[in-house]
């Protein structure tokens, strides 16, 4: 989409659809220990974003809220809930 007021909507519609949270990724700041949980190569096969630890649940970002082999992957490697 080229317009991002209409990928922005689109973006949101498909997270209340899902009843997933969505996150503008340019003001999110994810500390360096959060980013770490995720191998590179994982999240960029996935593309999936880790943006917060609380206790054992990690908060994940992702593009395709239906692909669940990435977060189950995460979970097991981690040892963590995951939460989307």
């Amino acid at each position: 989409m080229n317009n991002p007021a209409v990928a922005d909507q689109a973006m949101r519609l498909l997270g209340d659809r899902f009843g997933l949270a969505t996150v503008d990724l340019g003001l999110l700041h994810v500390p360096g220990e959060v980013l770490r949980l995720v191998p590179h190569e994982l999240a960029v096969q996935h593309t999936l974003l880790p943006v917060a630890l609380e206790g054992r649940t990690l908060r994940v970002a992702v593009a395709d809220p239906l692909g669940t082999e990435g977060p189950d992957s995460l979970a097991h490697l981690r040892q963590l809930e995951i939460e989307l």
